[in-house]
């Protein structure tokens, strides 16, 4: 009796940690996709101003020669 007593709290222990383990990846997942999506962002934004540079020293090139 004493065993199937323990058998039960230590299965239940067992999907208790199971559960948190779920939970820990679903958030882990969330802020990974969030923190991706902020960096493309950021790489976008980062090529646009470096573009806009090129443009802008290429027209300074032609004005120096």
């Amino acid at each position: 009796m004493w065993a199937r007593a323990c058998a039960t709290r230590c299965c239940q222990a067992d999907f208790e940690a199971v559960q948190l383990d779920y939970a820990f990846a679903r958030q882990s997942l969330a802020a990974t996709t969030a923190k991706s999506w902020y960096l493309a962002v950021e790489t976008r934004r980062l090529v646009d101003i470096a573009e806009q540079d090129v443009q802008l020293y290429g027209g300074l090139l032609k004005l120096a020669r």
